[in-house]
């Protein structure tokens, strides 16, 4: 394998890792380096050997690596191929290119969504993604390589752009539940002859080939005159001109806003000043009496950070006498720009004993490490349905919080949803367990070395099972996972020595070379 280079968000801090980049699920992506020119770039590459991408996966616009932002423009050969485990994928307006095999055999594959581009789908991009139902082919698109959606046979539905110029030899062969293809003012000047092969439910209506020059040589007529034709759209649409050059404006605008923040870094007066090199975050806020460093992540959005220092000692004792109770801001804003407040970083409030209640906001999605270690006074906290990750120590040593329980685990939420997150089994001792049905998110480690515990069966409300979160459960067999677009990190059944199979959605799924 290639050697690549792993992009971390940690030159503005090191918990970066958590949530490295924007979106779902993003931290599991690795990058290789295309430019760094004028314009530099990134690809979505290959994981590491033995793993592999899985779950809700959104593909963020631009990475940042030591200060400089990267836009990621490419998705690399066969970078998401085999992933037995991957449900979904939202790719950036950014992309440029789409290598071949880029989705190939990911047979949990059930949406793909483009913001734009790229120009060409090389060959077999999707090939035997059997899971796949319904595409919309983004604006830019002018050609797909063959046998792209081979094999989808549940593809029922694709939208193809008004760009569209070429289909490549058996591009939807065997797609035998494709009914639909639509498209508004199509340009098609090349279909191959065995483009539609096999698909044996395109309805016979007749095809409506408006502002189309003649096709050339190997055009499927049979198939053609089977496709469903829509009328050319009478809506006024952006020339290919407008939007390039509304997307380069939208592109300098965020480099600009990111660069601008980084360069500005406010003086925080008193003793806290001292426990911290500011110039290592984007800029400080005061919000309620309290600083609070902020680093920008992307599209606006950013971290809370408290000045807690980083030293040889990762579980410091200072206090940053946070008080009281605080209710933590969706946004902040600086320099006239107004960020959405995301993540809760690492030991943002370690230590604070005096700290009694904290309500996040509708926008958070992960806390991170420590972020509450030691709040020897912290009774209440509110976790919004947006929380798409908690640590397993983020709530360490809080040892008045109080959690709901039901059955053998306890819980926090909100209150349209008390049971949101389940935090940790009531004790390691535990043989079963039956998780609240409006649960979102098991946290990371939460069963850890529960050794006794032999089954597990998630609600369909499930969307995320952390990391370790059944760690060392030596005598679990039996799980079923309800919702098969649930995000199972990597590490959830380590050292699960008796389960050898999974059943998710009624499939029995062998483990195989998934490695937890």
């Amino acid at each position: 394998m290639k050697r690549v280079l792993i992009i971390l968000f940690a030159a503005l801090f090191p918990f970066a890792g958590t949530y490295a980049q924007l979106g779902m699920n993003a931290e599991q992506l690795e990058y290789r380096v295309i430019s760094t020119g004028v314009e530099p770039s990134v690809a979505v590459t290959l994981p590491l050997e033995g793993r592999s991408y899985e779950g809700n996966i959104i593909v963020p616009p631009y990475v940042k690596i030591g200060g400089v932002i990267y836009a990621v423009s490419a998705i690399d050969t066969a970078a998401f191929a085999g992933s037995p485990y991957l449900a979904s994928v939202q790719l950036p307006q950014t992309l440029e290119k789409m290598g071949s095999r880029a989705f190939a055999d990911c047979p949990r594959l059930v949406s793909v969504q483009f913001s734009s581009g790229p120009r060409v789908i090389e060959s077999q991009a999707f090939t035997h993604c059997e899971r796949l139902q319904r595409v919309s082919l983004p604006y830019k698109c002018e050609v797909l390589d063959p046998e792209v959606f081979y094999f989808c046979h549940n593809l029922e539905f694709i939208t193809l752009p008004s760009t569209l110029k070429r289909i490549g030899a058996r591009c939807f062969a065997v797609c035998s539940k494709l009914e639909e293809i639509r498209w508004h003012e199509v340009k098609l000047r090349f279909v191959d002859e065995s483009a539609f092969e096999g698909c044996t439910s395109l309805k016979n209506r007749p095809m409506v080939l408006a502002d189309v020059p003649t096709v050339v040589q190997h055009t499927a007529k049979d198939s053609l005159e089977s496709i469903v034709a829509v009328a050319p759209t009478t809506e006024k649409q952006e020339t290919w001109e407008q939007r390039e050059a509304s997307f380069e404006a939208r592109q300098k605008a965020l480099t600009d806003q990111v660069q601008k923040a980084k360069q500005t870094t406010a003086t925080v007066g008193g003793d806290v000043s001292e426990l911290v090199d500011p110039s290592r975050y984007d800029f400080t806020v005061f919000f309620q009496d309290n600083i609070f460093y902020i680093s920008v992540m992307s599209n606006n959005q950013v971290a809370l950070v408290s000045a807690l220092p980083h030293t040889s000692e990762f579980q410091s004792k200072q206090d940053m006498h946070y008080a009281g109770d605080i209710t933590l801001p969706e946004q902040v804003e600086y320099g006239g720009n107004r960020y959405t407040v995301t993540f809760v970083a690492d030991r943002c409030f370690a230590n604070c004993r005096d700290l009694q209640s904290v309500v996040l906001p509708p926008t958070i999605k992960d806390i991170g490490d420590n972020a509450f270690l030691n709040c020897v006074s912290l009774r209440k906290v509110e976790i919004p349905s947006s929380i798409e990750r908690v640590s397993e120590t983020a709530f360490a040593g809080c040892t008045v919080l109080e959690y709901r329980q039901y059955d053998n685990a306890l819980y926090l939420g909100n209150p349209s949803n008390p049971y949101q997150v389940l935090v940790k089994s009531t004790n390691v001792d535990i043989s079963n367990i039956d998780v609240y049905i409006t649960t979102s998110l098991i946290a990371d480690g939460a069963f850890f070395n529960c050794r006794k515990l032999n089954s597990f069966k998630s609600p369909l409300s499930m969307r995320y099972i952390g990391a370790m979160a059944f760690g060392n459960c030596v005598n679990l067999s039996k799980v079923h996972i309800t919702e098969p677009t649930t995000v199972i990190r990597p590490s959830a059944f380590a050292h699960c020595d008796k389960l050898t199979k999974m059943n998710i959605a009624g499939v029995r799924t062998s483990l195989g070379e998934y490695e937890w």
